[in-house]
């Protein structure tokens, strides 16, 4: 079996999107991989000064779980592809 992973940090600016226009538009539609895994990264750190720190978003982890497994299910219903989503909570 093969799994193309998609990752991002919580912060990317295509959090909400990247899964189905990157993971599932670029990836998998261009092979013969049929599974897939959106690995977001779930970072918070206080002391981050840089742009990762202006857009970490304000949903809590729980919510974010549920949304993006919510997506997962929705986009592989509707693709041949099957999607499933996960958060590493990396908090410091």
């Amino acid at each position: 079996m093969k799994v193309t992973i998609e990752t991002k940090g919580c912060w990317h600016r295509d959090l909400d999107t990247a899964m189905e226009s990157q993971l599932i538009g670029q990836y998998l539609s261009t092979n013969d991989c049929r599974h897939g895994i959106y690995l977001i990264g779930w970072f918070v750190c206080d002391a981050w000064s840089d742009h990762k720190n202006q857009r970490i978003p304000t949903t809590d982890l729980s919510k974010a779980k549920h949304q993006f497994r919510q997506q997962a299910k929705t986009l592989s219903e509707k693709n041949t592809f099957r999607v499933e989503t996960f958060i590493l909570d990396v908090r410091v």
